[in-house]
């Protein structure tokens, strides 16, 4: 982290801080900590300090996934590898980038090693691009990007 990024920057890791291959950084200390959700209820909640990143709050699902296979104790967690990758999803109907945790790269030694595993990003369908540009859809084949249609789509077979 750089200094402008201490000065001015999110304090917590963000989805945006991560490269879009994911990482995998080493936990150095873990804590619980009491905050205040999006609702304004006081929850406790755990968070994870690394060598060369900003401190990361744990989501339920990321939390869920590292005591399935390290166990509900969050000291345990220390020195254990997390893998972290960005993803968009949808929350309360907006398109939101979020971190997940690779529930594959927990089983890898190395950051190469998990990069090089077959899981592959979800596809996104043409008509879901068409609606994310923000064009008005008429129901016409026209409206869906050239390229992303097989040229083979379509056409009937010879007899």
């Amino acid at each position: 982290m750089n200094r402008f990024q201490k000065a001015y920057g999110k304090s917590w890791l963000t989805a945006q801080d991560l490269p879009r291959a994911g990482i995998k950084p080493t936990i150095t200390s873990m804590r619980w900590e009491e905050m205040r959700d999006f609702s304004g209820k006081d929850v406790e909640k755990a968070i994870a300090e690394f060598d060369d990143l900003k401190p990361y709050i744990f989501t339920a699902k990321v939390a869920q996934a590292c005591a399935e296979h390290w166990g509900e104790d969050i000291k345990s967690w220390i020195g254990k590898r997390l893998p972290l990758y960005p993803v968009r999803t949808e929350i309360k109907g907006e398109s939101k980038l979020v971190i997940r945790a690779d529930p594959e790269g927990f089983d890898f030694d190395d950051d190469v090693e998990m990069r090089n595993d077959p899981r592959s990003a979800r596809q996104q369908h043409p008509g879901e691009r068409l609606y994310a540009s923000g064009k008005k859809d008429n129901g016409s084949v026209q409206d869906l990007p050239d390229n992303d249609l097989d040229p083979s789509w379509g056409k009937e077979e010879d007899k």
